[in-house]
């Protein structure tokens, strides 16, 4: 333990570390659950959905060429240390790579909730806590972390619609600059009617007093 943290092992040589902090939810959990195993099963759950989130950036970084230094989870939060990366494409790949981890985590869970239903009806109990984790806390946390502001994933991951708008035929481009036109037409004048009422409305006031 160093500084506050357990080495938990290397994933693909990057070296993978536990803070304290991300053991604090199991007393709340505990509370909530009023059931150890389920408590504990709800604590691990959720760190192995920070840690497939990491390793997703991690996976996307290596694949764009990039050394991962290492990953940290915290308390109700992980992060993946990457080279910086010289190409603006290249850092919004990385940051929708966390993203698109979990998303493979709830197919995931939704395949073994399916099975297990089928094969094991007795078995939603025991698998609840950790289903939860993985199929409800995943969604809410996936949009949390597409909110568009730093240091949130959605800061870097939504610049993607202007890369691929740079990318688009210039047919497509010119078609969407002559749609925002229109839009912008219609809008102004939707304002000067309504201003125009409002001033007809003022002086009928007006002309009444």
């Amino acid at each position: 333990m160093t500084l506050g943290f357990w080495q938990l092992g290397r994933w693909m040589g990057v070296p993978v570390a536990l803070h304290w902090s991300a053991l604090l939810p199991f007393g709340w959990c505990l509370l909530h659950r009023q059931n150890v195993l389920a408590a504990l099963s709800s604590v691990l759950a959720f760190l192995v959905l920070m840690a497939v989130h990491e390793l997703g950036h991690a996976v996307a970084a290596r694949s764009r060429g990039l050394d991962v230094i290492g990953i940290r989870l915290y308390l109700l939060h992980g992060v993946c240390e990457v080279e910086a990366p010289e190409r603006e494409e290249d850092d919004v790949f990385i940051a929708w790579g966390g993203v698109l981890a979990q998303l493979c985590l709830f197919v995931a869970a939704l395949l073994v909730l399916q099975a297990a239903s089928a094969l094991l009806p007795g078995s939603a109990p025991v698998l609840q806590p950790v289903l939860f984790v993985f199929l409800h806390a995943n969604i809410v946390i996936a949009a949390l972390n597409l909110f568009p502001m730093a240091p949130l994933d959605g800061h870097r991951a939504w610049r993607v619609l202007p890369l691929l708008w740079r990318a688009a035929p210039p047919r497509l481009q010119a078609l969407g600059r002559g749609l925002g036109r229109a839009v912008d037409i219609h809008r102004r004048r939707r304002i000067e009617k309504t201003s125009h009422a409002a001033a007809n409305e003022l002086l009928d006031r007006l002309r009444k007093k």
